[in-house]
Order: structure tokens, then C-alpha cells, then sequence
């Protein structure tokens, strides 16, 4: 007679007791800021989690598969396809969270169709094997999974070229890219975005060494981090409400090997590959596509001096928005008029790029 084992599984919690878990924890972070900042009158967030977008998966070369989440143009818009890579930490829905005017929406309400990229970084990828996270470097990023997201992209809008804009770190994405000359590129726009690095201090040296010592395939929970450091944020920070409801729920947990990569440019003072052999930096002057970037002058991450690149492209433009710091550039109400519109009218201007077959055709 057969015998059954037990089942040693730990029970999982049905989806309504989550939920309610869920509604707990919002409840008791909405109480403890309230109790940390009693003269507040504001809401804890300005809006919920925003909706969920169209997943158009892609696979790079060596079996990661990443969404790319998209946005479909107002109705009546040409709908051409623009790329928004986001920033070291803050995911994808950075870029629409809010009541108010946020960069995807606006390229939306322009007619552009916004696909925002997801890529071996974030929480959505995934990954071929148990220890592949260690390929998550800036690297890896740039070479495999920004192409391939790509031509998902221009296979799905119909397009043979993509626009691309980021913010920070998917920033110089878009740049280092556009110096490898991809024939599916139209234009490229940088949002805070260094170039250059100020030496760290001996404090960040020391976490620098620290992460060295750290397996490459783990990753640092700056998400939880981050939606239990929210309640501590007042609205005297950049976007108060935005910035709180984007740690919620557009944060994202780092890998070693990204953010060792990252340490390393801090040290250094240019962003290099990880065996330090190749200076991004220096490529960009063999662009050959369209680039327009901002710095906030309060930028701390990237200043206007070293977010300004040495571009080929002779229709290049760099742009100062005054009193903005690095999350100002994208969450703060001043972004609408200072960064969001000037970024849509600045493509809109460049659209038949995204219909150009011919490489000889961007030159003109």
C-alpha cells in the first residue's frame, strides 16, 4: 500500500488576505506620515498604482526576456514609436505616475506611441537561469537588451526607426547606443544624464569595496527600502506626493553587478565597461543621430558641465532648467513646462526620422 508524504509546503495566503495585507501596510505608512508630518494638509500619495499597460516581450541573445510596456498615441496621432528608458532605481512607471503632466502622457497626448523599456535590470525581466542575474551590468543592458527591445518595438509600431529618450542612467543608454550607429535609431534625448563623474567620497569608497565583496547575482532590496523610507519624505522634497507615490510603486531593487559597475564610474570619472577597458564617453563624438539634453542646474547627479557631451551629430542642443534637481527633472510640477513639452515639440519636429529607411536620409 502506497503512502502519501505531507505536504511541507508553507501555505500561502489566498489573493483577498494579500490584498488586505496590502490595504494594511498602505494604511499604516498614510498614519505614519501624518504622525511624522502633522502640518501637512496634502494627501500621502498623489494617485494609485497606475494601470496596467500592454506587455510586448522581447528576448536578447543570451535568453533574458523583458517587456517593453506600451502606451498607445491619443487618437488621430501618427503613432510613432518613442523609447523612455528610466533612471538607476526608479522603474518604468516613473514615467506616467501622477495626476498631473507626466513625459509619457505627454508623448502620448502629442500622438507618439510611448513604449517604456523594460529591461535585465527590473523586476519584470526574466531571467534564463538561477545565477544570471550577474549578467545585470551596464554592459550586458546596452549590448543585449536595448537592440533587441528595439526591434520589438519597430516590429510592433510598423516603424523602422525608434525615438529614444531617458532619464539619468537611461540616458546615457540611449547615448552610448546611438554611438554604435543602430540603423533602427531616429533621435535620442537625455534627461539628466552625466557623462562625466566627481570623484566619491571615502564613504561611498567604502561601500564601493563593500559591494565588491557581494555575489554578483544578488540583488539590494532598495524597492522595500524605498516604500518604507516614503513616509519619512514631506512635501518640502522634490514632487512630495508624486516622489512618495513613485518610491511606492515605481521603485526598483539594484543589482550587484550594475551598481558595482556604477561605484566604479564614481571612482574613475567616466562610465567605462566593467572590465574598464572602453570609455563610453569618448564614443559620442561618432553619433550620428539627432541629441537633445537636459540638466537641472541643482543636479547633483549630473550637472549642466558634465552632462554635456562631445556629439557628431551636428543637430545637437543642451538645455539648463533652472533650480531643478535630478528627480525634479522628471516628478516636480515645474517639469511640465521646463522639460516635458519642450521634449515633445523638440521630437515632433524630428517625426519623419522614425519613417527613414535610408542612413543617408538623417544627415539632411
Amino acid at each position: 500500500m502506497s503512502s502519501q508524504l505531507p505536504d511541507i509546503h508553507r501555505p500561502r495566503l489566498t489573493q483577498p488576505a494579500r490584498r488586505a495585507l496590502s490595504s494594511l501596510a498602505a494604511l499604516a505608512k498614510s498614519a505614519a506620515w501624518r504622525a511624522l508630518h502633522p502640518a501637512t494638509r496634502g494627501g500621502y500619495l498623489q494617485a494609485a498604482r497606475p494601470a496596467p499597460l500592454t506587455r510586448v516581450y522581447y528576448t536578447a541573445p543570451d535568453g533574458w526576456q523583458a517587456p517593453v510596456f506600451y502606451l498607445p498615441p491619443a487618437p488621430g496621432g501618427a503613432g510613432e514609436p518613442v523609447l523612455l528608458a528610466h533612471a538607476l532605481g526608479v522603474g518604468c512607471d516613473g514615467f506616467r505616475y501622477g495626476t498631473g503632466s507626466t513625459l509619457a502622457g505627454t508623448l502620448a497626448r502629442k500622438g507618439f506611441a510611448v513604449y517604456l523599456l523594460g529591461h535585465r535590470g527590473d523586476r519584470s525581466a526574466i531571467a534564463p537561469s538561477r545565477d544570471a542575474l550577474a549578467q545585470a551590468t551596464f554592459d550586458e543592458i546596452l549590448g543585449r537588451d536595448l537592440p533587441s527591445a528595439a526591434a520589438a518595438v519597430c516590429a510592433h509600431s510598423g516603424f523602422p526607426r525608434v525615438h529614444f529618450a531617458g532619464h539619468g542612467l537611461g540616458g546615457l543608454l540611449g547615448m552610448s547606443w546611438a554611438a554604435q550607429c543602430p540603423d533602427n535609431l531616429a533621435s535620442v534625448v537625455a534627461i539628466g544624464s552625466p557623462i562625466r563623474f566627481q570623484r566619491v567620497p571615502t564613504e561611498l569608497r567604502r561601500t564601493a569595496r563593500a559591494l565588491s565583496l557581494l555575489p554578483a547575482h544578488w540583488e539590494i532590496p532598495t524597492r522595500a527600502l524605498a516604500r518604507l523610507a516614503a513616509p519619512l519624505l514631506d512635501d518640502s522634497a522634490s514632487g512630495g506626493a508624486r516622489t512618495r507615490g513613485v518610491l511606492e510603486f515605481a521603485s526598483e531593487d539594484l543589482p550587484v553587478g550594475l551598481l558595482r559597475q556604477l561605484m566604479r564610474w564614481q571612482d574613475q570619472g567616466s562610465p567605462t565597461t566593467a572590465d574598464g577597458l572602453y570609455d563610453y564617453s569618448e564614443s559620442l563624438s561618432s553619433a550620428d543621430v539627432p541629441l537633445l539634453t537636459f540638466a537641472g542646474s541643482e543636479d547633483a547627479v549630473a550637472d549642466p558641465d558634465n552632462a554635456r557631451p562631445l556629439w557628431g551629430h551636428r543637430d545637437v542642443a543642451h538645455r539648463v532648467a533652472e533650480g531643478l534637481g535630478h528627480l525634479d527633472l522628471l516628478l516636480s510640477e515645474e517639469a511640465a513646462k521646463a522639460i516635458f513639452e519642450p521634449v515633445a515639440v523638440w521630437i515632433h519636429a524630428r517625426r519623419r526620422l522614425a519613417w527613414e529607411r535610408d542612413c543617408e536620409l538623417r544627415a539632411s
